[in-house]
C-alpha cells in the first residue's frame, strides 16, 4: 500500500439514481506483513481521472492487520451528482504483503 493507494475507478453511469444507499465492505483476504492501514476514503468525481476528487467519507479501521480481516463495513453516502467513485487506502508508514478485496452492494452483508 505505501503513504496512500487508490481502488480501481467504479463508473456509476450518468443518471446514477440514488434511492437506496449503497454499501462498502473492505476485507484483507491476505494479511499485512509489515504496516497498518490507518484509513479508507470513499471519493467522488465528475471524471474518471478525478480531477476534482471530493471525499464523502473516511473510516479508521482497527488494528491487527497481520492476518485476514474485515476492514470495514458502512454506508457510502454517495452524492448522486457525481458520476465516479474510489476507495483511497492510507497507511501508517509502508504497507506490504496484503491483498485487499473491496466491493459496493444495494445490500448490507450479513455475517452468520
Amino acid at each position: 500500500v505505501g503513504a496512500s493507494v487508490t481502488s480501481d475507478v467504479v463508473d456509476l453511469g450518468a443518471a446514477f439514481p440514488n434511492v437506496d444507499p449503497l454499501y462498502v465492505n473492505v476485507k484483507l483476504s491476505t494479511g499485512n506483513s509489515a504496516g497498518t492501514i490507518t484509513k479508507i476514503a470513499l471519493q467522488v468525481a465528475d471524471d474518471s481521472v478525478f480531477t476534482t476528487p471530493v471525499t464523502v467519507c473516511e473510516y479508521i479501521p482497527l488494528g491487527g492487520q497481520s492476518s485476514p480481516c474485515s476492514l470495514a463495513d458502512f454506508k457510502a453516502p454517495i452524492n448522486p451528482s457525481k458520476r465516479y467513485c474510489r476507495l483511497v487506502f492510507t497507511g501508517s508508514d509502508t504497507v506490504a504483503g496484503g491483498k485487499i478485496t473491496a466491493y459496493m452492494a444495494p445490500n448490507v452483508q450479513v455475517r452468520v
